[in-house]
C-alpha cells in the first residue's frame, strides 16, 4: 500500500515559476514561492480550481468565445451564463468556480479582477431562489439520516451477502462507529483502496479501547485534522458501551476475525488487505438498505450516519447546543465537544441506548 501527501495542504497546487515570470527573481527563488503559494490552499481547494480551468477551456471550445485570460465583466457573465445554463451546474458550485477563476488569475501573473460584480451576485442569488423554488416543484430524492430502525435491517442485510465473515464484521463496525460517533466516513475511511495519507487518515494505532475510572469501557479515536477544528490539533472521540447495537463490542468482534491490523496502516482495511473505502462502503450500503426503500422516499449513504444521532437527540429534548457539539458542527462545537464532560457525554449515549 502506497503513502501519499504531506497533510491537508502541500506543494501540488496551481502555481508554478512561470506565475513570477514578471519579477526580477531568481528561478530558484520563483520556485519557492510557487511552492509557498500553494500551501495557502487545502489540496481539495486546488483541485475544485483545477476543475474551473478545464471549465474555461470546455467552454472555449463549445462556445467559440475566446475565455483566455484575463477576465473582464463581459467574460465573466458569459462564463457564468454556460455554467448555470448550458453545463446545468448548481448555483454553490458556480460560486466555488467563479473564485477558481479569481485564483487562476494570480496564478498566470495578472492582478485579480473583481469577478463578483453586482450583476454576478444577483444572478447568483437568483439562481438559487430558482433552484430552491424547482426543488419545491419537483423534489429529488433525499437522502435519509440513519436510525436504529436501518441499523437494525442493515444488521440482517449484512448478514446475506456474499462476502467474508471478516468484512461483514468490518462494515458492520464501522457502521455503528460512524452512527454512535456522528461521524464523516471521510475520517473513517480513505479515498483509494492502495493509497492513504498518515497525516490525515484514521489509522490502527489511532482507534483505542479503554477504561474510564468507572471502569466502564471506552472506544476512543483520534481524528487528526477535523474539519470543523481550525487549531490544527487532533481531537479524540469518546463512544459508549450499550446494550445492542454496541460500537465497541462490533470492533471487538472484527478484531477476533484476525484482519490485517498493522501500526501505520489505515484502521479499517478488508481481509484483502486493502483499505476500506468511502465508495466501497456506499455501494454495501446501497445493496443492503436502498433496495428495501419505497421509490421516492429517499435513498441512504454513507453521510446518512452523520445525521443520526443529532435527529434522535432532537427528538429527546436535547438544546440546539448539545446537538452541535455532539456533532462537531462548527468550531465552536469542537471547542463544545472538548470542553464537555465526559460524564455529560455519556448520559446522552446512554440515553440514545435506551431507544434500542
Amino acid at each position: 500500500m502506497r503513502i501519499i501527501g504531506s497533510g491537508k495542504y502541500g506543494k501540488a497546487g496551481l502555481y508554478t515559476k512561470e506565475s513570477f515570470r514578471q519579477q526580477n527573481l531568481s528561478e530558484k527563488s520563483k520556485s519557492f514561492l510557487a511552492d509557498t503559494a500553494n500551501f495557502a490552499l487545502a489540496k481539495s481547494t486546488w483541485s475544485t480550481y483545477k476543475t474551473t480551468r478545464n471549465h474555461l477551456i470546455k467552454c472555449q471550445q463549445q462556445t467559440g468565445e475566446d475565455m483566455s485570460l484575463p477576465t473582464d465583466t463581459s467574460k465573466a457573465t458569459f462564463f457564468l451564463s454556460w455554467l448555470l445554463e448550458d453545463r446545468q451546474i448548481k448555483p454553490a458550485s458556480v460560486e466555488s468556480y467563479l473564485s477558481g477563476l479569481r485564483q487562476l488569475h494570480l496564478v498566470e501573473g495578472f492582478e485579480a479582477p473583481k469577478i463578483r460584480t453586482d450583476i454576478i451576485n444577483t444572478i447568483l442569488k437568483g439562481a438559487k431562489h430558482r433552484s430552491w423554488l424547482e426543488e419545491k416543484i419537483n423534489p429529488k430524492s433525499k437522502r435519509l439520516p440513519m436510525d436504529l430502525v436501518a441499523i437494525n435491517l442493515l444488521g440482517m442485510e449484512l448478514n446475506k451477502q456474499a462476502m467474508e465473515k471478516s468484512d461483514i464484521r468490518l462494515i458492520w463496525a464501522v457502521s455503528l462507529v460512524a452512527f454512535f460517533g456522528s461521524f464523516r466516513m471521510g475520517e473513517l475511511l480513505t479515498d483509494h483502496e492502495e493509497e492513504f495519507d498518515p497525516t490525515l487518515n484514521l489509522l490502527t494505532e489511532d482507534i483505542v479501547i479503554s477504561k474510564d475510572s468507572n471502569s466502564c469501557k471506552l472506544l476512543q479515536l483520534k481524528l487528526k485534522l477535523p474539519k470543523e477544528n481550525r487549531t490544527g490539533k487532533p481531537v479524540i472521540v469518546d463512544l459508549f458501551e450499550n446494550n445492542s447495537f454496541c460500537p465497541i463490542k462490533a470492533i471487538e468482534s472484527w478484531i477476533l476475525s484476525s484482519p490485517p491490523r498493522e501500526k501505520g496502516m489505515p484502521a479499517f482495511r478488508l481481509k484483502s488487505g486493502a483499505a476500506l473505502t468511502k465508495k466501497h462502503f456506499n455501494a454495501i450500503l446501497k445493496r443492503c438498505l436502498n433496495k428495501n426503500l419505497p421509490a421516492g422516499m429517499g435513498f441512504f449513504s454513507g453521510h446518512s450516519f452523520r445525521a443520526g444521532i443529532p435527529s434522535m437527540l432532537g427528538g429527546l429534548g436535547y438544546s440546539s447546543e448539545d446537538i452541535m457539539c455532539v456533532g462537531r458542527w462548527s468550531s465552536n462545537s469542537y471547542e463544545c465537544y472538548v470542553k464537555t464532560a465526559r460524564t455529560k457525554r455519556q448520559r446522552m449515549a446512554k440515553e440514545i441506548s435506551s431507544m434500542i
